[in-house]
């Protein structure tokens, strides 16, 4: 089973994350899913979805307004004990066609080398760069977080890393995917 895990911040309408859900219920992915919404800034102002999302198994998750969207997914990720999958999205992102979790799905399990796949983030400066850049330095280290600075992701999203933690059997699949496809 795929966990998609959603990131959505309060402080923006929830019209692009309905419009996304409807494109997943719209395009058939040729493969079974969850959806968790993560809402950075849910704490303060909780997302309470429609009840037709609802009636659709959609969850969420309400939480503090930090970690921008890594932050969320995270928190997702670690909520989640059973998905053997993992697809990140944002809410601005577009289901455009049928298939589109199974094409990752196959692609994932082509080489258990795989351990994240999808795009890059879509800053302009490369982490070890921006790890250094006091703006996002400040936006990123809220209530108690360890400090970004001192987090190097490229290290921190290797796939060996995290399959230690995996918590259902020995098989080889990997357990995370990213992908980010937004207009």
């Amino acid at each position: 089973m795929t966990n998609i895990i959603i990131s959505y911040w309060v402080g923006r309408p929830p019209n692009r994350l309905y419009q996304l859900l409807n494109q997943i219920a719209r395009h058939d992915a040729q493969a079974p899913f969850i959806i968790t919404i993560v809402c950075n800034g849910g704490d303060r102002h909780p997302l309470i979805l429609p009840e037709k999302y609802v009636k659709n198994g959609v969850h969420v998750l309400n939480r503090v307004n930090s970690g921008y969207n890594i932050g969320a997914w995270e928190h997702g990720w670690r909520s989640d004990g059973e998905s053997e999958y993992f697809l990140f999205l944002q809410d601005e992102c577009r289901i455009l066609k049928t298939g589109w979790l199974k094409a990752f799905l196959d692609k994932m399990q082509e080489s258990r080398e795989i351990g994240l796949l999808g795009e890059s983030i879509n800053w302009k400066r490369a982490w070890s760069e921006q790890r250094n850049n006091p703006v996002a330095a400040s936006c990123l280290n809220r209530e108690g977080e360890v400090p970004f600075n001192a987090v190097d992701f490229l290290s921190f999203y290797r796939p060996e890393r995290h399959r230690p933690w995996r918590k259902r059997g020995t098989s080889a699949k990997s357990d995370s995917v990213f992908f980010q496809n937004s207009p």
